[in-house]
Order: structure tokens, then C-alpha cells, then sequence
């Protein structure tokens, strides 16, 4: 009888449903998501969550952008056969919202772009990969550049979770609810390759392009050093003609010592599950290395000294290598687009919750290393001085929530890195 349960255990919780593009069933027999057709409730209100209303609903926030979100006014959907239909509609029904307004470009954070090869989810994996093949699971995530993402702007294109949670989390599920919310996905593992990023940059021009009217970018950790990045590579005037702003919602600008943790450690708990071999290929991992000369702080100690170099300390040359084939790129992230941009970055509740840097002490004999995390102030996995290098694109001593020129800071507490979507 014990066999029998944990069997069943295993099995409901290795079976992941996943849905592909013009099907309507996952591979559990379950209902793709379908938000205008109801989910058996009167009415189910979606878009941003209050924290981030009352973040961004001010008046320096546009108007349109506000309501393509649902900040200020929002959307509602149900079943078109409710026995009980609202005798008092909302006056802007979701179906008028695609015409009224602008498209809003969602660029997701590491991880947060569903690989298929053929019709086979590959990431994000089921909790099986994790039990029963996690090596063939890693050395395809590793090595095969076959992978692909869903086509730009498919509603299923993301899923952002917690891999070492049997239950994933869509931190995205609301925002892609929204007809006016077009997901940009990307291969997070290839991003530090030119020939990829020329490849991906043309097709996400000529989508933009497609709109016929300028479009509002709103870009979520590495997401947002992707679009940056992106920006910097279009002329002045395209960028003109084609945005309306950009809203970068906790921007790792600077950094994070988690991903070098993650790089150098294998004691922590996600490691039981994602190594650092696997966490060392990625490409966006190489862009989310500190930058020290942008945090303007040490991010490695060795019994308390500091330590300038870390790459050369953990032996990290291949990752080394990467980094300063995409030096230009990483720079960029120190300086501004011209387009106006709106920081929103998050502060853990209590105090001291982010990784700050890194802390190596020697054993007495000196032949055992131990690392330990130095914690400090953030989102719980990027540092405050990593969300707000912006701030350095253009001093004048302006306070909190004014405007800097086409910059403009948000700072939305008591939330953390992705679950200030919920």
C-alpha cells in the first residue's frame, strides 16, 4: 500500500500539462487556457496586481499603458451563456481593448521561455526529468541548439517558475491574460552568441514593425537586458518611431551575485536539481554576472579580504571568455537608450534577504574552502544597487518617483523578484 501511494505520488506530479499552439487539449487531456471563454465563474478580473496599480497608475504613468494593463480600469471576461448576465457592463469591454490600445511587448525574464523541439516541451521540464533522466535532460539543455522557442507573440510562448517546486507557478499567467499583451520569447541559453542575437533582433524588428504604431516594452529581469541591449542596436530614429516607453521591472542592470553562487556553489537546495554545469552554459547567466565597476562594490571576499577578480579565483575561464566576447554588450547596460524608461524594482519585507556577495573562508588546515552568502538589501535575488544602476545614467539630484529627463524610478516594497506579479 505505501508503494502503491508513493507510485501515485510520483506519477501525479512528474505529468506536467503543456499546450501547443492551435491545440486545445495539453498532453493530460486538459482545456488549454482560454481567457475570453470563461472558466466556469460569473466574471474572473485579470491584469496587474494592486501593489503594482498603485505603483504605476500615478500620473507619470501613461494613460494607455495603464489601462492595456489593466492598472486603472480592469478587463473582465466570462461566459458568453452566463444565465445571469451583468446588467451593467463595463463601458470598455475587452474586445474593444486591442483596437484602443497599444500593443504592450512582454519580455520575459531567465527561464522564462518555454524550449520545444518538434512537439516535445523540453523546458520548462517536467519534476520526471528532475527524478529519472536528469542527465539527458541536462546535456540537451547544455548542447543542443535545436531547441527552439514558440513564435513571438503566441500566448503560450512563457511560463516562469520555480524548477525545484513540484507545483510550478506562472508568474506570467495574468499579464499574457490580456488581449493587448504580446509575449516576446527568447532562447535564454543563447543570448551571449551574435549570430543568434542577429537572427532574433531582425525577426523582433520586423514584429514590431507589424504593429503599424509604436509599442510599450515591458521587460522582466534579464528580459530587460535583452530589450536594452536590442535598443542600443537600432538606429536613433527607428527607436523614435517605434517606442512609446519601456518599463523594466526588476532589471539585474548591475548584475547578480546569485549567479555567480550559482556558478561556483553546489550545496544549495536548487542545485539538487539544476547544477552548475548546467547554470555555467547559459548564455544569460554570462550577462548576469556582477559587474563590479557598476555596482561600485567588492562582491568576493577570501578570509575577509577582498577579491578584485573572481573569475580567475573559481578558475571560471570559459565563462571568462564569454563575458568579454560580450564586454560591448554588458557595458551598454551603464548607459541609457534615449527612449523613455521607467525603473520598478522591488524590496524584500524584511530586511537583508539578497545576496549581496560572497564570503570564502579556509579550514584551519587550509585545505577546505567553505562559501558562504553575505546578504543585503534587494529583491530577494538581485542587490538595490544592481536594480538601480539607472540611476547613473543621468544624476541631478532628483528625489524618489520624479522624473530624471526620459527616466523615471518606482519602487514597489513588502514584494520580491517574481512574485510582484502576483
Amino acid at each position: 500500500m505505501y508503494w502503491a501511494t508513493m507510485i501515485l505520488l510520483i506519477v501525479s506530479v512528474c505529468v506536467r500539462p503543456f499546450s501547443f499552439p492551435g491545440t486545445t487539449h495539453g498532453v493530460r487531456g486538459r482545456r488549454t487556457f482560454r481567457p475570453w471563454t470563461g472558466l466556469g465563474l460569473r466574471t474572473k478580473q485579470v491584469g496587474f496586481p494592486p501593489h503594482l496599480h498603485r505603483s504605476l497608475s500615478g500620473d507619470e504613468a501613461p494613460r494607455m499603458v495603464c489601462h492595456a494593463m489593466s492598472l486603472s480600469e480592469p478587463f473582465y471576461y466570462g461566459s458568453d451563456s452566463d444565465p445571469d448576465p451583468d446588467p451593467d457592463p463595463d463601458p470598455v469591454p475587452w474586445t474593444s481593448s486591442v483596437y484602443t490600445t497599444p500593443p504592450v511587448l512582454l519580455f520575459p525574464g531567465l527561464g522564462g521561455s518555454r524550449l520545444v523541439r518538434g512537439r516535445h516541451a523540453v523546458y520548462p521540464p517536467q519534476f520526471g526529468d528532475y527524478m529519472f533522466h536528469y542527465r539527458a535532460w541536462s546535456d540537451q539543455i547544455m548542447t543542443d541548439r535545436k531547441l527552439q522557442t514558440l513564435s513571438l507573440g503566441d500566448k503560450h510562448a512563457l511560463d516562469l517558475f520555480l524548477p525545484f517546486m513540484p507545483y510550478p507557478v506562472n508568474y506570467y499567467k495574468s499579464l499574457l491574460a490580456e488581449p493587448c499583451v504580446y509575449p516576446i520569447p527568447y532562447d535564454f541559453r543563447q543570448i551571449d552568441h551574435a549570430d543568434y542575437l542577429t537572427d532574433f533582433f531582425s525577426h523582433l524588428r520586423s514584429y514590431i514593425e507589424s504593429f503599424g504604431r509604436p509599442v510599450f516594452f515591458l521587460c522582466h529581469s534579464s528580459g530587460g537586458l535583452l530589450a536594452h541591449w536590442f535598443l542600443h542596436s537600432q538606429p536613433v530614429a527607428w527607436r523614435q518611431r517605434w517606442l512609446r516607453a519601456v518599463y523594466n521591472i526588476n532589471v539585474p542592470f548591475g548584475g547578480l551575485v546569485g549567479a555567480l553562487e550559482h556558478c561556483v556553489r553546489d550545496d544549495l537546495p536548487i542545485h539538487r536539481y539544476v547544477t552548475p554545469p548546467v547554470f555555467r552554459s547559459l548564455g544569460a547567466m554570462v550577462w548576469n554576472m556582477p559587474n563590479v565597476a557598476a555596482l561600485r562594490q567588492d562582491v568576493l571576499y577570501v578570509d575577509g579580504a577582498p577579491v578584485a577578480d573572481y573569475f580567475d579565483y573559481f578558475g571560471l575561464d570559459d565563462m571568462r571568455r564569454r563575458y568579454d566576447n560580450n564586454r560591448h554588450i554588458i557595458e551598454s547596460f551603464m548607459a541609457p537608450t534615449g527612449v523613455e524608461t521607467h525603473i520598478v524594482y522591488s524590496t524584500t519585507r524584511m530586511p537583508n534577504q539578497t545576496v549581496t556577495a560572497l564570503n570564502v573562508t579556509s579550514s584551519a588546515s587550509g585545505k577546505k574552502k567553505t562559501i558562504r552568502s553575505i546578504l543585503g538589501s534587494g529583491d530577494r535575488i538581485v542587490s538595490t544597487s544592481s536594480l538601480l544602476v539607472p540611476r547613473q545614467w543621468r544624476l541631478d539630484g532628483k528625489g524618489e518617483g520624479e522624473t530624471v529627463g526620459d527616466l523615471v524610478f518606482h519602487s514597489v516594497p513588502n514584494t520580491e523578484h517574481s512574485n510582484v506579479f502576483r
